[in-house]
């Protein structure tokens, strides 16, 4: 929702243009909610046209200045604080930087560039924008088009990533992109069952799933499946999603919205309707919390192994030889 005048209270994430911040240029604003306590935690400019033709033109102007190479435009999707650091590999090579914020995780950003403009970036080298989740699809094909931004870095989904991947195709602009994903953990029988467990558990319940490259698929020889899946279970039936900041016994926090844990449970709902079994998890949400989940005999076909969860999901598929786990290991559009 766009608002005219927020509470002074709360926290603003304003933009950042050729090393200044600034308001929108039509003074419009939208809220950032707390996907636990669904209170908002900031209130974060929403750029315009205008705004967005700036910070692109500051852009355009400082390379003269910083390094020989073109502007890029880079955005952002909430994943963990590694996404800051996104931005400086572009600069470190040499080039000029407009940043398109996540509509969910502004904030974090703008403070990540307030912190670089602090340490001395030259004005217009790391230019940064936010919009409305409304205004988004708009705003970046604007900025896609115009003709200073000459290369586009895109961190976020696979469906939203063949979207401007197919609008950069319209002017011939190269794109680097880091989507989704479904990484596979193949576990064969000599394997230290322990060690794989713990590992595949940190590797999927970090952040409760919510990385790009969490270990979303478990791959495992026959002989030893129900050991592992039992190991699984321990570990992860240890761990509790909620409020950490008042609980001191929750260990995983909530997902980063509610969409998103409706997503992640009605991809484990669909399992369980299909034959999956689910060895550990309620198959509920609490807003935004989800519990662990475990679940075993998914196949391909079924959207739990198919598609990334983003959620504190492990699916496993059990095989006889290792020839067919290294086929069902690559059996994947990612």
């Amino acid at each position: 929702m766009l608002v005219a005048q927020p509470s002074m209270d709360i926290p603003r994430a304003l933009l950042w243009i050729n090393g200044r911040t600034r308001a929108a240029s039509t003074n419009h604003t939208f809220e950032v909610h707390n996907p636990l306590r669904k209170k908002i935690v900031s209130v974060c400019a929403s750029a315009t046209s205008e705004d967005c033709k700036d910070a692109v033109e500051a852009a355009a102007h400082a390379f003269t200045t910083w390094e020989q190479v073109n502007p890029a435009e880079m955005q952002s999707y909430s994943d963990y604080s590694r996404r800051n650091w996104v931005k400086k590999i572009p600069l470190i090579c040499g080039n000029t930087v407009v940043v398109k914020s996540s509509e969910y995780i502004p904030r974090s950003q703008a403070i990540a560039v307030e912190v670089m403009h602090e340490a001395g970036i030259l004005p217009g080298v790391l230019n940064l924008i936010s919009m409305s989740r409304e205004n988004a699809p708009k705003l970046t094909t604007e900025i896609i088009g115009n003709p200073h931004v000459r290369h586009i870095n895109f961190t976020g989904s696979d469906s939203v990533g063949k979207i401007i991947a197919a609008e950069a195709a319209k002017y011939l602009k190269p794109c680097v992109f880091e989507l989704g994903g479904k990484t596979p953990a193949v576990v064969l029988d000599d394997a230290n069952i322990p060690e794989a467990a713990q590992s595949i558990a940190l590797g999927a319940m970090l952040h409760s799933g919510q990385v790009c490259v969490s270990t979303e698929r478990v791959i495992v020889q026959r002989n030893i499946a129900a050991a592992l899946q039992s190991e699984l279970v321990a570990i992860c039936g240890r761990l509790k999603a909620g409020d950490h900041i008042n609980d001191p016994s929750v260990n995983l926090s909530c997902l980063f919205s509610e969409s998103s844990a409706a997503n992640v449970l009605s991809t484990i709902e669909e399992a369980a309707s299909a034959g999956a079994q689910v060895l550990l998890g309620d198959m509920k949400r609490d807003g935004a919390v989800i519990q662990p989940h475990v679940l075993s005999g998914v196949k391909p076909g079924m959207r739990a192994w198919d598609r990334e969860s983003f959620g504190p999901v492990i699916v496993i598929a059990v095989v006889d030889t290792v020839d067919e786990a290294v086929d069902l290991a690559n059996a994947s559009d990612y």
